[in-house]
């Protein structure tokens, strides 16, 4: 039953097996047996393929894509084992075409075997460029956190004072001008500085805008942090325009609890919201940092394709000779699985009934030689005059 399944699968007539010698049978048996491994291997690496480059395949359509990558390859190795010598042609496009498979199933063998150092690889990637991206964001908050602490516990002091009388207001008009003015020129260098740096840092990501980059979200990401920091900038303008309003209101040369010391208590309490306000920013922004880093996995697991693992296999694999070497171990394995039966095919020595065969073909020649020759001499005969019935 066996050697009846083999010799179909090789599209031999099983007739012949009572009279094929037994070298003849054991190397059709051989062939069927050896027909199996490429055609196995292809629909495996059709089937895995398929799951890998297109998103949300079925099992089935898997399963298709396999059948039909292995019944190409059985056609071709069919063609090559029905003929009795292999043309130049067909070892060359079968030779290329192993090539071909034993790098695709080596690759895709390295990202089973290295998946894990290819995630670790890329959480660890990402979560570089999540702390960068977050850590200039939290320093920077930080730092408005912490000039709003100092302005805040400042602008505190300044009312307890006023209230305890040690320190009463005793500045004339010009002076608290000029202290305005001061203030006023020190709130426009410091917002200036954020201007600078994020213009800085907007040339800096111009310029490394590739071929895929869109610089129109560069610009509206821009556009939107400096409008922000003028925001930011006019309401500190305000804040401070509303303070020396009340300190001209209220006049100088008075302490305790009276108009001064509300403003003061007012400012200082319009500064404990904006303190406030930050610190509740810098922890939304280290909770969204957090969060990022603890999807990591998931989202590498369900969102990296194949080519962007196969991207970073090939840094893993040239960075240690032991990838190395079992890169080559898994390339050298589909190449020999794939070349298998084109060299049995070539190597394969002849049996008697290819001799038998060949005889026969050379009968055959002979037969159509002497009919040729015969049917030559009836009509130079002919052309002679000869009339009688051809030469049998």
């Amino acid at each position: 039953m066996l050697t009846k399944y083999l010799f179909s699968v090789i599209n031999e007539d099983y007739s012949n097996y009572t009279s094929a010698d037994k070298n003849t049978i054991k190397r059709n048996r051989l062939f069927g047996l050896l027909m199996h491994i490429p055609t196995i291997l292809w629909f495996v690496l059709g089937y895995f393929l398929s799951q890998q480059i297109f998103q949300n395949v079925s099992t089935l359509m898997s399963v298709i894509t396999g059948l039909i990558c292995s019944f190409f390859i059985y056609l071709l190795d069919l063609s090559i084992i029905s003929e009795k010598i292999v043309s130049f042609k067909k070892i060359i496009f079968r030779f290329l075409i192993a090539c071909f498979i034993s790098v695709l199933g080596a690759m895709l063998t390295d990202v089973f075997f290295f998946e894990k150092d290819i995630n670790r690889h890329l959480i660890q990637s990402e979560e570089e460029n999540i702390d960068y991206k977050f850590g200039l964001k939290i320093h920077e908050q930080q730092q408005k956190v912490d000039k709003a602490r100092s302005d805040w516990i400042a602008a505190e002091k300044e009312a307890s004072c006023e209230a305890s009388g040690q320190c009463g207001t005793q500045v004339t008009e010009k002076e608290q001008l000029q202290i305005y003015l001061t203030e006023k020129d020190k709130i426009k260098t410091r917002f200036s500085n954020k201007i600078e740096a994020i213009n800085n840092q907007y040339q800096l990501d111009t310029s490394k805008c590739g071929l895929f980059c869109s610089q129109s979200e560069i610009d509206k990401k821009y556009k939107d942090q400096r409008e922000i920091i003028k925001l930011e900038e006019d309401k500190e303008i305000h804040l401070l325009n509303r303070k020396f309003d009340s300190l001209k209101k209220s006049g100088s040369g008075k302490s305790g609890t009276g108009n001064i010391y509300k403003a003061l208590k007012k400012h200082a309490q319009e500064l404990k919201v904006i303190f406030e306000k930050h610190q509740t920013e810098l922890e939304l922004l280290k909770l969204e940092n957090n969060n990022l880093i603890n999807q990591l996995d998931s989202n590498i697991k369900n969102n990296v394709g194949i080519i962007e693992k196969v991207k970073i296999l090939k840094e893993i694999i040239f960075s240690d000779i032991t990838s190395i070497i079992f890169s080559v171990f898994f390339f050298a394995m589909f190449f020999i699985l794939e070349i298998i039966l084109l060299f049995t095919k070539c190597s394969a020595s002849k049996t008697l009934n290819d001799f038998w065969e060949e005889h026969q073909e050379k009968v055959a020649e002979a037969r159509i030689r002497i009919a040729e020759k015969k049917l030559k001499d009836y009509e130079e005969a002919s052309l002679e005059g000869y009339q009688g019935p051809m030469l049998s």
